[in-house]
């Protein structure tokens, strides 16, 4: 009974699995090595728990694998549609900078300031299951501004508004 419930936890956990390395990944780039380490060892234990003949129901076994598998895809998926979610994002907020100035004579000085009139509330970047905040940092002897949004905690692209282009920058 003991090892039933330790299988049906592992097999519960795998399944899990995907989710939490991609979040992790997109946090800490260098994680990834052990993450797909980790999951690697969840596979292994899964089929040495039905090889070694724990019983559970075949089912539970028979789901948990391929669901690892399906889970890994779609949650990769959406991080892709988040990341092109994220650049129209961005974008929309380099027109809505771009309008404060023209209005204003000056960029912003922070994207604060954009509340109210121009958007409702400042958005956010989705990385995963983790909402961040884009960066901006207005150099005003430059009369330019940039923003920042993140892939991870080493990885991102720039918008210049002095170049009037992004930049990538990471590992």
């Amino acid at each position: 009974m003991k090892h039933k419930n330790i299988a049906l936890l592992v097999c519960s956990f795998s399944i899990f699995l995907p989710i939490l390395t991609i979040q992790l990944y997109l946090l800490n780039v260098q994680t990834l090595p052990n993450l797909l380490i980790l999951s690697f060892i969840f596979i292994v234990i899964i089929g040495a728990l039905f090889l070694h003949g724990i019983r559970i129901k075949r089912w539970v076994y028979v789901i948990s694998l391929p669901l690892v598998i399906i889970t890994f895809f779609i949650f990769l998926k959406i991080v892709n549609y988040q990341d092109k979610l994220n650049t129209n994002t961005a974008d929309y907020l380099i027109v809505l900078i771009e309008k404060y100035k023209s209005e204003n004579k000056q960029y912003p000085t922070s994207l604060a300031q954009l509340r109210g009139r121009y958007v409702k509330s400042i958005p956010k970047i989705w990385l995963g299951l983790v909402p961040v905040e884009y960066i901006y940092y207005f150099d005003k002897k430059n009369k330019s501004f940039s923003l920042t949004k993140r892939f991870g905690k080493y990885e991102g692209k720039t918008w210049q508004s002095s170049l009037g282009s992004w930049d990538y920058y990471g590992d």
